[in-house]
């Protein structure tokens, strides 16, 4: 016990801390899974296969894209696993793509319909750290206009490892095992991780768990990396905050301005008047960025529109100025 406590506990909820730990411990992974996910799957029929995480590129000048973990279940349901510390919102266009670069290479060219129906493609975000503190949410394909879902095979999935954690330890609440699973993967200390294993593994199942967590612990390079993760986080964290900082400025700046201008138009007119034209462009940015995103991941110009509610005319003219530069 004396030796366990001056070992500095890696957290699984650091991605190559979680990648390491559950792909040696392929079982833990698939009833995870299904339990989170909420699959109708019986585990102990289930066959899971871990997939290459560096997804091939289409082009040379394609990003190359790693995901955390990819595994299949039954070779009908293709799961991408990603740990994320970033904000949801930041990220959720990059791991779109990422997730429609799996769709594509999963399926093959001669399937009918019928069998492309068969696959099911989801993506698991497990996020912690500050902006992703929500319970949970779901994302699937659907019109804008009717709310009609195109499609049921491809859905996303956010769960915060932090607001269970936080209703756990400090509520003291009650969790069913598909969130005594976001327990675990957030416990902060040994002891927290074999308390909560204890309520999803069996003995030997925690043994071997528990040892792992406590080899990679004391891994001279685990430990490295881990430092250096928790180092770029801390600087990403205080880049945000500036950048924070720095737009609450701006929003002050601008609303001061539209005041002044206000003063001439009538103070209530000019501030409507900025605030309209503000979102406008900012929404406008956004939108030419998801473009040039998908551009660079040389997805289709139809598939584009769809993301970006964009014309194929106005992608095109966005297209050619990234080819000027």
């Amino acid at each position: 016990m004396n030796k366990r406590k001056n070992i500095e506990f890696i957290p699984l909820s650091f991605d190559f801390a979680f990648k390491s730990i559950f792909t040696k411990n392929k079982d833990i992974l698939k009833r995870m899974l299904i339990d989170v996910l909420e699959l109708d799957i019986n585990p102990s029929k289930s066959e899971i296969i871990i997939l290459p995480n560096e997804l091939p590129k289409s082009n040379k000048k394609e990003y190359k894209k790693i995901v955390d973990i990819v595994v299949s279940i039954n070779k009908k349901i293709i799961i991408d696993v990603e740990i994320n510390g970033e904000s949801f919102n930041s990220i959720k266009d990059r791991n779109y793509l990422y997730l429609e670069k799996l769709h594509t290479l999963n399926l093959e060219t001669n399937m009918s319909y019928k069998e492309m129906k068969e696959y099911y493609f989801y993506q698991l975000n497990l996020n912690f750290g500050s902006g992703n503190y929500y319970q949970d949410k779901e994302f699937v394909m659907q019109d804008p206009n009717t709310g009609e879902i195109m499609s049921q095979n491809i859905k996303f999935f956010y769960k915060s490892l932090d607001y269970y954690h936080n209703i756990y330890y400090n509520k003291h609440e009650k969790l069913k095992k598909n969130l005594l699973w976001l327990v675990l993967i957030s416990s902060k200390s040994f002891e927290e991780l074999e308390e909560t294993s204890k309520e999803l593994m069996n003995k030997e199942e925690i043994k071997k768990f528990m040892k792992d967590v406590r080899e990679i612990s004391m891994d001279g390079f685990s430990l490295h990396e881990w430092q250096k993760e928790k180092l770029d986080y801390m600087v990403e964290m205080k880049k945000k905050e500036e950048n924070e900082r720095l737009m609450k400025e701006a929003v002050e700046k601008g609303t001061l301005e539209g005041i002044n201008q206000g003063r001439k138009q009538g103070i209530e007119q000019g501030i409507e008047k900025g605030i309209e034209k503000g979102i406008e462009k900012g929404i406008e940015q956004k939108s030419v960025e998801i473009v040039k995103n998908a551009l660079k991941e040389n997805l289709s110009y139809e598939t584009i529109s769809k993301i970006s509610g964009k014309s194929i005319k106005e992608i095109k003219k966005i297209e050619k100025n990234l080819t000027d530069l």
